[in-house]
């Protein structure tokens, strides 16, 4: 019996704690003004993005997609981001992106105080 509550209190203050930094946690979405395939997408942007975060230890990329039009063909490619600083965050993922090619009119998308926050890479 002892043993079931000291586990209980081990896996409540576990629980507890990846509850508070999951609190930090902002998706940041970034819409990248460049028509690349899928794979141009991660090799270009998602992967050395990835690395960069996590060598920062401010986040990681969490995933990426494509918009494409009615006749089929991408516009624009999107990269999916979360990070546990905005102040430090942003502007690493801005670099970043500038570094890497994106081109005008690429954006960075978060919420921030409940508001909608839009930020142009460029």
């Amino acid at each position: 019996m002892k043993f079931l509550y000291a586990f209980c209190l081990a896996l409540s203050a576990c629980l507890s704690f990846s509850a508070s930094a999951a609190d930090n946690i902002t998706a940041v979405a970034a819409k990248i003004n460049d028509p690349v395939t899928s794979g141009v997408r991660s090799t270009k942007y998602e992967e050395p993005l990835d690395v960069a975060l996590k060598e920062a230890k401010l986040g990681e990329v969490t995933g990426g997609g494509n918009s494409v039009n009615k006749k089929g063909e991408i516009e624009w490619a999107g990269v999916d981001i979360e990070i546990n600083d905005l102040q430090k965050g942003i502007p690493l993922i801005r670099q970043k992106l500038l570094e890497l090619g994106a081109p005008k009119g690429s954006l960075l998308e978060y919420k921030a105080g409940g508001k909608k926050i839009v930020v142009p890479v460029q």
